[in-house]
Parts: structure tokens; C-alpha cells; sequence
């Protein structure tokens, strides 16, 4: 009872009103089940307009998102540990001018990321976390 209660939100949440994909109808896309939250898995399957640039989602087959700009990586710190990997740290987004995303490699059954900043409106968006 309570996973159709979430799975109900969750859509209305992404204002969709499709119902979920089956797991077959996925697998014919070329896709696979994700965890959107702890308790809901999707669909995602690739999106034929990967890296083109958008100003909002809208435009895209699956999430316009922030360019790497928004992105750094801290280097290793040249310490003789090889297993040491840089880590991608994300740039709080600046106020001021509009961003110019890029379109996601995937598209998925709800379009609004969760947790996860993306470009709406030519702004970055900060969409609620569900989990």
C-alpha cells in the first residue's frame, strides 16, 4: 500500500500521467530500472539528442542539465597511493547570467531529477528531494 502511495505521488510530482513502463516495454526501449528513490525504480533508456544545448528540459528527450562548467575536479594530491582517484565536487551555481545546459544521455519515465540541480528556464533549478 504505502509503494502505490509513493509511486502515486511520485507521478503527480513529474506531472505525468502515462502509467509506469513494464519492465518488458523498458527492455524494448533499450533501457533498464533505476532507483529514483529508495522505495521507486524507473525506466531509463538512452536519449538520441545526448550533449545538445538546451535552456530547459523541455527541449530535450530527457533532463537538460548543467554543463560541465559547473563541475570541478580536485586533483590527487600526488601522494604514492595509486588507488586515489580525483573527485568531481559540484560549483555552487552563480547568480547573474542565464546558463546554457546540455541535453542528458538519458531520458527516463519522470523527467524531474531527484536530488539533483538542472537547467529550467535558462536557470538552475534545485529541485526537492524525495528520499
Amino acid at each position: 500500500m504505502i509503494r502505490c502511495i509513493v509511486i502515486a505521488s511520485l507521478l503527480l510530482a513529474g506531472c505525468s500521467t502515462t502509467p509506469p513502463l513494464s519492465d518488458s516495454d523498458c527492455l524494448a526501449k533499450g533501457g533498464h530500472r533505476v532507483a529514483y528513490t529508495h522505495f521507486l525504480h524507473v525506466c531509463q533508456w538512452p536519449a538520441s539528442d545526448a550533449g545538445m544545448r538546451c535552456s530547459d528540459s523541455r527541449e530535450c528527450q530527457g533532463t537538460c542539465e548543467l554543463p560541465e562548467s559547473f563541475y570541478k575536479t580536485v586533483p590527487t594530491n600526488g601522494d604514492a597511493d595509486a588507488s586515489f582517484q580525483p573527485i568531481r565536487l559540484r560549483v555552487p551555481p552563480k547568480a547573474g547570467p542565464a546558463v546554457v545546459g546540455v541535453c542528458s544521455t538519458i531520458q527516463s519515465e519522470i523527467k524531474t531529477p531527484n536530488c539533483r540541480e538542472y537547467v529550467r528556464d535558462g536557470r538552475v533549478a534545485f529541485p526537492h528531494c524525495l528520499d
